[in-house]
């Protein structure tokens, strides 16, 4: 995605909603776990002790952060070069795969296996963060935030109730789920999450480009001039060129270098006062007096 944050316009409210929709789902695998994993190491045979289920409960609850947390940096980078998008597509399968695997899982070593593995195929929520500056302008990414962190918060609350509900089906609707929904009694909710994250591909892939591949983008900022330079002057507006999209990804510009720290103005272009070329960006101010 293009950043939209180089312009001015309305609110995105389309590219917002399908971002938080990837967030609802990938939260989910994260929760639905919580109140069915004790079942799980029992139904397992992982002790024959439930007091001592609470030992093997709470490495199983875990392993989904320890996947994570070795690779969030690495898809970091990966987000950076590829572009975010992708790797937010990639993730998103990678999630409905762990859920399906997990729902299949017939014993404990295999469950934690899966769960580290989901973990390790799980940038979504902290990529998705990372992508709302470039789908909102600057005074809309508070906004932005919080619809995407607020459901990330919902599906803390939807996804233990996911679990618990849709858990052991051939109990509560027997006439419905038979075979393999009974032999995995915890296939349905896992299943059913795993197909709300290739919902969220789809999501993804529906978000759209702010603009064109090629367009020029333009962006507006606020200057105040030195008073000791430029005696005289008030606030004045620049009108900072970005530059073309490069194919590093979608959602790359030309010189991810050019940010708003280093968008300064002063003598740096053959002594032309205002004007400065930093790779693709040229800084021209319009003064006011």
């Amino acid at each position: 995605v293009i950043p939209a944050a180089m312009g001015l316009g309305p609110f995105p409210n389309l590219a917002c909603a399908l971002l938080a929709y990837a967030v609802f789902s990938s939260t989910l695998v994260i929760t639905c776990l919580f109140p069915v994993v004790g079942f799980m190491v029992l139904e397992f045979g992982t002790t024959d002790d439930p007091a001592n289920a609470g030992y093997y409960t709470g490495f199983l609850a875990s392993a989904f952060m320890i996947g994570r947390t070795a690779t969030a940096f690495l898809w970091g980078l990966a987000a950076d070069r590829w572009g975010k998008r992708r790797v937010l597509i990639l993730g998103l399968l990678g999630q409905a795969f762990g859920c399906f695997w997990l729902g299949l899982a017939t014993n404990y070593t295999l469950a934690v296996v899966c769960r580290v593995v989901t973990g390790v195929l799980a940038p979504v929520i902290p990529v998705a963060k990372a992508l709302i500056p470039l789908l909102t302008t600057k005074d809309q990414e508070h906004r932005g935030m919080s619809v995407v962190i607020g459901m990330w918060g919902f599906g803390l609350i939807v996804g233990p109730a996911f679990g618990g509900l849709l858990a052991y089906p051939c109990r509560f609707a027997p006439e419905v789920f038979s075979g393999i929904w009974c032999e995995r009694p915890f296939l349905l909710p896992f299943f059913l999450v795993g197909v709300l994250n290739l919902t969220g591909v789809v999501a993804v892939l529906a978000m759209k480009p702010a603009h064109s591949q090629g367009e020029t983008v333009v962006r507006e900022v606020a200057r105040k001039p030195e008073a000791d330079t430029e005696p005289g002057r008030g606030v004045s507006v620049e009108k900072v060129l970005i530059g073309k999209p490069s194919s590093a990804g979608p959602d790359a510009v030309a010189d991810p270098s050019v940010s708003e720290e280093n968008m300064l103005i002063g003598k740096e272009d053959g002594g032309i006062p205002g004007r400065v070329i930093s790779g693709d960006a040229i800084v021209q101010p319009e003064t006011k007096r």
